[in-house]
């Protein structure tokens, strides 16, 4: 299937009997993603790009809106186009410090850069050409400096580190690693209001439940941030905190009978516990320095070749 980004407006059922003007559905790729209502003098609502915005042109007539749709599609094809032929394509990304940036390596066959990219547009992207393909370089028109994140390697990336010597990078362990393969399964509440339960699964199988007490304000705001992207290692862990329904506290013990369920209740005592298991998750995600990364070069016996 080719890649495609296609915007457009069509008719939509009124949801009120006394509407006077007509309701228009916007669509990309035929999916529904959102809807122009008539205000006061004008339509109201956004349009999609192919950059992940919306673009808001503000109280205009139905024909601005399908003249402006007609832009952004001709602006998508010539972006599509650009990134198809384009040598240089994303072979390989990792996950940085920073949940909505992640580290792209893309290759022209011959030379190999290190690029970091917005996590919104790949999934954009992915969306566009398909999971699995190799997308051009040049869909992500925004350059950031490789040097502001760190890059969180799996093991067995330890090659990269001697490909690309200024690039700050830690390794994870296969725990970590796996983190980053979880999604959220159900959200269970606890005694203390600013921490939920995660119980999250595999996204491979969707298997091996586990258990995840983490801070609510976090896993809201990332799960709009994601969507159906978010992963457990995207959201700030907490504390341990008590578990009070009785039906909860049951299927946990049957499930997780390894897990505590009689946290900390008082706010005040948990603040502090918080505090230190946000600090100790924190100081985990500092770059090797320079004698930790020779270290790890040394180990896995890595040259300046570029992994596979």
């Amino acid at each position: 299937m080719s890649p495609k980004f296609q915007v457009k407006i069509t008719e939509a059922v009124s949801r009120h009997i006394m509407e006077r003007e007509k309701r228009y559905s916007v669509r990309l790729n035929d999916t529904p993603v959102g809807e122009l209502y008539y205000n006061m003098s004008g339509y109201r609502g956004a349009l999609p790009t192919i950059m992940g915005y919306s673009m808001d042109i503000g109280e205009r007539g139905i024909s601005a809106y399908r003249k402006e749709a007609a832009i952004i599609n001709r602006e998508a094809a010539h972006v599509i186009k650009e990134a198809q032929e384009d040598p240089r394509k994303i072979v390989m990304t990792r996950p940085t410090d920073d949940s909505g940036i992640v580290l792209g390596i893309s290759s022209d066959g011959e030379e190999r850069q290190a690029r970091i990219l917005d996590r919104a547009t790949l999934r954009l992207a992915e969306q566009i050409f398909g999971e699995n393909a190799e997308i051009g370089l040049d869909f992500f028109r925004e350059e950031m400096d490789l040097a502001d994140y760190t890059v969180q390697l799996f093991p067995g990336d330890e090659a990269l580190l001697a490909e690309f010597p200024d690039m700050p990078a830690r390794m994870l362990d296969p725990g970590e690693m796996e983190m980053h393969e979880r999604y959220v399964d159900e959200v269970v509440p606890t005694a203390i209001e600013s921490t939920v339960l995660l119980i999250s699964r595999r996204a491979v199988d969707d298997a091996d439940p586990e258990p995840h007490f983490v801070e609510r304000y976090s896993y809201e705001m990332e799960k709009a941030r994601h969507g159906e992207a978010l992963r457990i290692a995207d959201i700030k862990p907490a504390a341990e905190a008590r578990i009070d329904h009785p039906e909860s506290r049951a299927t946990l013990k049957a499930v997780f009978p390894w897990l505590s369920l009689d946290g900390e209740p008082d706010d005040g005592k948990y603040g502090a516990r918080v505090h230190e298991v946000y600090e100790t998750w924190l100081a985990r995600k500092e770059p090797l320095d320079d004698d930790e990364r020779a270290q790890v070069i040394a180990a896995a016996d890595c040259d300046d070749s570029p992994s596979p």
